[in-house]
């Protein structure tokens, strides 16, 4: 496994019991997007999700929603680490060699748990209605 992003540091802030204090550690600085697709914004409420869970991971600023998980820093781990927020968030159990590794676009990925379609803020709807501590019945996504 390797890191998302590698910060340099003279010397690791301190518990008073000696451990590396987690708290005090400056946050990992956003690399600017590397994509060789031309960048073009999230669409919709699925997409922007989606644009927003890979920039978090990947550490990166902004990503598009052509560029390649893969291409821009993505890996298998990743690729399941992302796979269980996009179950909770979006209420869809789909298989993960279907998300990223045959739809490896966030553009793909949002039209494959329907997000480019008319019902993306049905498809997003659960996700608000948690936050909100509301129960709706949500739409599920299910393929074998």
């Amino acid at each position: 496994m390797h890191p998302a992003v590698i910060v340099e540091m003279d010397e690791f802030p301190l518990t008073l019991g000696g451990k590396t204090d987690r708290r005090a550690l400056p946050p990992p600085r956003q690399l600017p997007r590397t994509a060789d697709a031309p960048y073009e914004a999230a669409r919709t409420p699925v997409e922007a999700l989606l644009t927003d869970l890979l920039a978090d991971a990947l550490a990166l600023q902004e990503v598009g929603i052509h560029d390649d998980f893969f291409e821009i820093g993505g890996n298998s781990l990743l690729a399941m680490d992302i796979l269980a927020h996009l179950r909770g968030a979006l209420r869809v159990d789909l298989p993960p060699t279907e998300l990223f590794f045959e739809n490896p676009t966030i553009a793909q990925l949002a039209e494959m748990v329907g997000g480019s379609s008319s019902d993306a803020d049905t498809a997003a709807g659960p996700a608000d209605s948690a936050s909100t501590g509301t129960s709706s019945p949500g739409t599920a996504a299910t393929r074998s």
